[in-house]
């Protein structure tokens, strides 16, 4: 059974520092460690149709589908034993999409809420990032993957927003809920007969009914940027995600090929809201740089983790 294979892997002594598990089908597995190290063995599965069996019931036991016609899913594996403490991030892709193989990733999940002082932050920065969640301005927090966004973001929910109402939005859910105010809402797939699908559209049309202090979406990845737009044309509650960006320019052309709403609706939605834009590298604010839509550009807040040069625009509302 793959949980139990995965409790005695990341349980052993010598995987205290292990962060990462790349299967490559029956062909390779790679681990990845803290310190930088790669190290490159056998497949454990011999079999393809084994592995793929046993990553469908692994998908099925965390209430996602996957198979040819759903042939990716992922999200949060916790552990059985509460001793060990262990969450997973888990990604699968199978055929047609990998092939004849399955390509599947485990990553090492830092669950606990982490301070400020994890990601060396300076006072004026917690300050001005208050300021960012207690307005109404959205802040999209980008960087590369393991650059500590999914973190930094439970980080300032748990800082600010602990005892409000949070809907989190996600197609496979990985943000942990860590305040019983918190609300998490899902996407649905089709079944094998076809029907039962929720797209992330209807779940923003729910949410709203459930009058949201704010908002939170899943990693921007395809159809999460419609359903933003949603949330920020519909809500008057601050919208909080993230997204695989490398430079503030990139933002607008980005959402709007997700979105498959033009660069201008963007443009206008963002003179309305003043959005904040957060490059996080290495973990740390004393790397990041951040800005703010203002005047149809992004204006630098701070760079290279200096301390923040201009003040924050109060945000017009939609």
């Amino acid at each position: 059974m793959l949980s139990n294979w995965l409790q005695v892997l990341f349980s052993r002594p010598e995987a205290s520092d292990l962060e990462e598990l790349l299967i490559n089908g029956t062909r390779s597995l790679e681990r990845y460690f803290s310190d930088g190290r790669r190290q490159l063995e056998r497949s454990p599965f011999d079999s393809a149709q084994e592995l793929s069996l046993s990553i469908q019931e692994f998908a099925r036991q965390n209430g996602q589908r996957l198979d040819p016609n759903r042939p990716a899913a992922g999200g949060l594996w916790s552990s059985p034993s509460e001793e060990d403490g262990l969450v997973l991030r888990w990604h699968a892709i199978v055929k047609p999409v990998a092939g004849d193989s399955v390509c599947l990733s485990f990553r090492r999940f830092k669950s606990k809420v982490h301070s400020f002082d994890d990601f060396h932050a300076s006072k004026l920065q917690v300050n001005y990032l208050a300021k960012v969640v207690g307005s109404a301005s959205p802040l999209f927090i980008a960087g590369a993957p393991g650059a500590g966004k999914t973190s930094l973001l439970i980080t300032i929910l748990a800082q600010f927003c602990r005892n409000e109402r949070i809907i989190y939005i996600d197609h496979f859910p990985e943000l942990p809920l860590v305040s019983p105010s918190w609300l998490c809402l899902q996407a649905a797939s089709k079944s094998i007969l076809g029907d039962g699908a929720f797209s992330l559209k209807q779940v923003v049309t729910e949410s709203l009914r459930l009058r949201p202090e704010r908002l939170v979406l899943g990693e921007i990845r395809g159809d999460e940027a419609r359903a933003l737009f949603d949330c920020m044309v519909a809500s008057p509650a601050g919208c909080l995600t993230s997204l695989h960006l490398y430079h503030p320019d990139h933002l607008l052309i980005r959402l709007a090929d997700l979105s498959e709403r033009s660069s201008q609706e963007w443009r206008e939605l963002f003179t309305h809201s003043q959005p904040h834009l957060l490059l996080l590298k290495n973990r740390s604010l004393d790397d990041s740089q951040c800005w703010q839509y203002r005047d149809g550009e992004f204006q630098a807040v701070w760079l290279d983790g200096d301390e923040p040069i201009i003040s924050m625009a109060k945000s017009k509302g939609v």
